[in-house]
């Protein structure tokens, strides 16, 4: 019984901490058939010391269609500039479908590097776009 009422409450713990993360998106970009949101996350991975800021990203298809969202990313950075993506992003989205960063958080297309919190990357995005955004 005691497992039990553990493990329920690590549950609950989880669940509320993943509502109140949901509550952060912010919409980035709204069109008739898509919405793309944004927020900020902190990736931590104790193993290896890292502590990353990221802008994470969900896509969203509002339409009863399935959707090809096709773009490029550009990144602008304190130290070096701005970097433009080496390739086009492209992401099926099925009918009514969402997909996030929580989803796949290793493919690119979900994430930007922000800031480094433990000072060893000394780039900070200032601002990025996504551009030459088709949907088909």
């Amino acid at each position: 019984m005691k497992l039990l009422t553990t493990t329920l409450t690590v549950s609950f713990i989880l669940l509320v901490s993943v509502a109140v993360r949901a509550q952060d998106w912010v919409k980035y970009l709204e069109k008739p058939d898509v919405a793309i949101e944004i927020a900020e996350w902190n990736a931590i991975d104790k193993r290896i010391d890292k502590n990353h800021d990221l802008i994470v990203f969900k896509y969203t298809n509002l339409s009863d269609r399935q959707l090809v969202l096709k773009f490029n990313r550009e990144q602008d950075y304190s130290n070096s500039g701005t970097s433009n993506s080496d390739n086009e992003f492209v992401l099926v989205l099925e009918p009514h479908q969402t997909v996030s960063y929580f989803d796949d958080s290793r493919n690119k297309m979900f994430y930007i590097f922000k800031k480094d919190n433990n000072g060893w990357i000394k780039d900070v995005l200032t601002d990025f776009r996504l551009t030459d955004l088709t949907i088909e």
